[in-house]
């Protein structure tokens, strides 16, 4: 609320200014710059794109994995117990981190729409 008073005031300050100033015109540019939230949009959209990029990169990491314990299972490797618990741990913590990003994405992709 404290925001709209002091845009009310100064617009109102604005108007009722009898000359045209240099100093007036630096104030109506201040009451209606968006910088700050085209800066904002700028950085929410970075985010979106870097994180795009991380579930990109774990998918391609989850398609590997899987790859590598086909491979290991139609040779026979799969039994093998050091093999098989590495895999599953690694593969558990790049879904883990999947879901996390997926998440963050939904939320930048809301943070993105409401700028």
């Amino acid at each position: 609320m404290n925001l709209l008073t002091t845009f009310v005031s100064s617009f109102e300050k604005f108007r009722t200014q009898p000359d045209e100033s240099e100093d007036s015109a630096i104030e109506f540019e201040k009451i209606f710059s968006v910088l700050k939230e085209t800066r904002l949009f700028r950085e929410v959209q970075d985010i979106r794109d870097e994180l795009g990029m991380l579930e990109n990169l774990f998918g391609e990491q989850v398609e590997l994995l899987e790859a590598a314990g086909n491979t290991l299972d139609a040779n026979g490797l799969a039994s093998h117990v050091i093999w098989d618990t590495r895999l599953s741990a690694t593969m558990e913590s790049i879904k883990r981190n999947q879901r996390d990003v997926s998440r963050m994405l939904i939320q930048m992709q809301q943070a993105y729409k409401t700028v």
